[in-house]
């Protein structure tokens, strides 16, 4: 029987799981003890989880081991991309639409995954 879904793929949703929650996590602590507005919040929480999310999928779900220096800088133009439209969707939807913020982040980091794995596989983690 063919796998359907790959390892790579499994280890990749354990890191986005981990990666979100540590998101969410920091966020909501971020916003409600440190009394800082979610979209300044979300810049803060962004970068941690950030660096996070490139070490693990560099070294256990993409197991890549050559040129770290263009997936470092291939993982940093894919990070900018994403940390604008994660801090553009947070202002679009908490600041001017006034939807909860954990629900603009929710549907934020869904709509990031669902590009992110193939641009790590095929451009990122490129062996």
């Amino acid at each position: 029987m063919p796998k359907i879904i790959s390892p790579q793929f499994i280890k990749y949703i354990i890191v986005g799981v981990t990666s979100f929650t540590f998101d969410i996590l920091l966020l909501i602590g971020i916003t409600e003890i440190c009394s800082i507005k979610p979209f300044f919040a979300v810049i803060i929480s962004q970068l941690i989880v950030l660096t996070y999310n490139f070490t693990v999928n560099k070294q256990w779900a993409f197991s890549h081991t050559a040129g770290a220096k263009q997936a470092l800088m291939r993982y940093l133009i894919l990070t900018v991309a994403n940390y604008v439209f994660g801090i553009l969707a947070m202002y679009a939807g908490n600041v001017v639409a006034g939807i909860d913020y954990r629900i603009v982040r929710v549907a934020t980091v869904g709509a990031m995954v669902s590009w992110n794995f193939l641009l790590y596989k095929h451009w990122v983690y490129k062996q």
